[in-house]
């Protein structure tokens, strides 16, 4: 069984606290009483998997509690994989914790998200801003980018 926090539980599915309360309290979703040593309740990935919207394999799942345990890498490639699952609005939580632990692939993502409005109201301003980080950051593309624009 792997088990994510319940903030996870929450960014991963879109689904509100009370339902997943409601859900854990009829046995729908398996739940572990508190992790130690921080005190987090946790419950099972496999009981939120029709919930996720996409098939995650073990390597996907093992992403998943690394994300949960705060990995700003594992946290970016969550929100990348999001992305490319059509999942926007779900992607951006991911992208912006790994971002705001300076990881310069997530700037970059966070920033075209921002620019196209992928999941989240356009604002250029803000998505210049995170692409120009990421190529402060030493991100490649995001370099090029913002040399092309002379921003």
């Amino acid at each position: 069984m792997h088990l994510v926090t319940l903030k996870t539980a929450i960014f991963l599915t879109g689904l509100s606290r009370r339902t997943l309360w409601r859900r854990i309290a009829t046995g729908a979703i398996a739940k572990k009483n508190k992790d130690e040593p921080l005190g987090r309740t946790q419950v099972a990935l496999e009981g939120l998997m029709d919930d996720i919207g996409m098939s995650l394999s073990e390597e996907d799942m093992d992403l998943i509690r690394q994300a949960d345990n705060g990995d700003p890498l594992a946290q970016g490639e969550l929100g990348l994989m999001l992305l490319q699952a059509g999942q926007p609005e779900r992607a951006l939580h991911w992208l912006e914790q790994a971002a705001k632990r300076e990881d310069p692939d997530a700037m970059h993502w966070l920033g075209r998200c921002y620019i196209r409005g992928e999941g989240v109201e356009a604002d250029e301003s803000l998505g210049l801003s995170w692409l120009t980080r990421a190529a402060a950051r030493g991100h490649v593309i995001s370099q090029r980018q913002v040399a092309e624009l002379g921003v």
